[in-house]
């Protein structure tokens, strides 16, 4: 299936980013909250420090402060990540009492969402044969369940803000209000889905040795996730919303993400990228806002650089990856 999957199917760039522009700012708002009004950086009480979450060496180079978070880069591994960062409390609670925009988001925007879900899905059954049990964790209101359910999987999922879990109860779904950790399930899985969520979760190799338990032995873990080794990343850097401040904590990219893997006994069966974001690097290349330009050029940088040169080298905007535990 192809991955060159990009905004101008169906919206311009503008567009699709004036219509993301209200779960931008309703998250800007939440930060409030948190944030020393001297430094204009989140209150320590609400931080700890911590090592590359992906390989745990604890040498790192100051990056850049993004909307009240501090982004360091592991001198070895190359992963981009939030330090300090939220304690684990303090964050739980922000999921649990934070917008709803993202169902809303997705669901006002299907037709771009179900392309990738359905990719995604794809990239599942190449290595598990056939729709099965399946649970997608940070479920939101269920748009990608949805997709899941209309191919026969059967459909569980886990979301922690209380009213997206309602919704995606209210469409049929078997949704726990929990973390992995503590949820309950009669049976394993066959496969185990994070849309636009493992960025979120701080400590990715305890994720990932929890899952394992719930995980069939064939089964695998599928993840779509900003990319630290994105072309656009890495042109606007601190402009790049990739970097929130708050919520995206770990930025993987291949190499960091392999090292993560290793350590918690598992292997990459298949990486790929979507979303080239050649419309918003052209914005910028315009001296225009990145997201709210208006150049209408989303197919190439510089007549040279397409969405096909952008995914055969892996630096797309999100990756798409499979794991299996060894």
């Amino acid at each position: 299936m192809s991955n060159n999957i990009s905004p101008v199917l169906h919206l311009s760039t503008r567009e699709m980013h004036l219509k993301r522009k209200a779960m931008w700012d309703a998250s800007m708002k939440n930060h409030g909250a948190y944030m020393d009004p001297e430094t204009h950086l989140f209150s320590e009480a609400h931080l700890e420090r911590r090592a590359c979450p992906a390989c745990g060496s604890g040498d790192h180079s100051f990056l850049f402060h993004k909307s009240g978070g501090s982004y360091v880069i592991c001198k070895q591994c190359k992963m981009v990540y939030l330090n300090p960062v939220f304690k684990d409390d303090v964050l739980e609670n922000y999921y649990r009492n934070n917008h709803t925009l993202q169902g809303e988001t997705v669901a006002a925007d299907i037709e771009f969402y179900a392309k990738l879900y359905r990719q995604g899905l794809s990239s599942i059954e190449q290595h598990i044969g056939s729709a099965g049990r399946i649970l997608d964790v940070g479920c939101s209101t269920g748009n990608f369940l949805d997709i899941a359910k209309s191919a026969d999987w059967q459909c569980h999922g886990l979301e922690l803000n209380q009213t997206e879990a309602k919704l995606a109860k209210a469409k049929g779904h078997n949704i726990q209000e929990n973390l992995l950790s503590r949820a309950d399930f009669a049976e394993k899985f066959d496969a185990i889905t994070l849309w636009d969520v493992f960025e979120h979760i701080k400590d990715g190799h305890a994720f990932l040795k929890e899952a394992r338990k719930s995980l069939r032995p064939s089964g695998v873990i599928f993840v779509q996730s900003p990319s630290r080794d994105a072309l656009a990343a890495r042109i606007l850097q601190a402009q790049c919303n990739m970097f929130d401040g708050l919520e995206h904590v770990n930025l993987y990219g291949m190499e960091s993400l392999t090292q993560l893997c290793n350590r918690a006994g598992y292997t990459i069966v298949s990486y790929e990228t979507v979303i080239s974001e050649i419309g918003v690097i052209n914005n910028h290349l315009e001296y225009e806002d990145p997201y709210l330009g208006f150049s209408k050029n989303a197919k190439s940088l510089f007549g040279m650089i397409d969405e096909a040169w952008i995914h055969e080298r892996k630096i797309g905007y999100k990756f798409q990856a499979c794991l299996q535990a060894r």
